[in-house]
């Protein structure tokens, strides 16, 4: 059974703030991250962190599927990836996960993550 979405936590409010920084559509991201509810996704493979995204109100102008990739360090030095992604406009869910598929140690404040390249 599918939580319901809430208001994000302060780690998942944090999150989106810092890719909403780091992408080219930074301001669409901020406006519709300002009024939007999460819900986890539980149980969903490698993916620790990850959550889903409801927006209401105005969709962005860009229909990008993945709108920001971003990267971080695991304490054990692993890369830890978060993506953002939008559907029809409007941003739809952040995945945040190991690529090598192992547990993440210790999940990385927002501010460590930075643009992949």
């Amino acid at each position: 059974m599918e939580e319901p979405y809430r208001d994000p936590t302060p780690f998942e409010r944090e999150m989106l703030e810092r890719l909403a920084f780091l992408s080219a559509s930074s301001d669409d991201i901020r406006r519709q991250a300002a009024s939007c509810r999460v819900r986890s996704i539980p149980g969903y493979g490698d993916h620790y962190g990850t959550f889903e995204i409801e927006v209401d109100g105005e969709r962005g102008k860009r229909d990008l599927r993945a709108v920001v990739d971003t990267l971080a360090r695991d304490v054990d030095g692993a890369l830890i990836e978060a993506i953002l992604f939008s559907s029809e406009g409007g941003i739809c869910e952040v995945e945040i996960f190991r690529p090598d598929g192992s547990p993440i140690l210790r999940m990385p404040r927002p501010s460590e993550f930075d643009l992949f390249v």
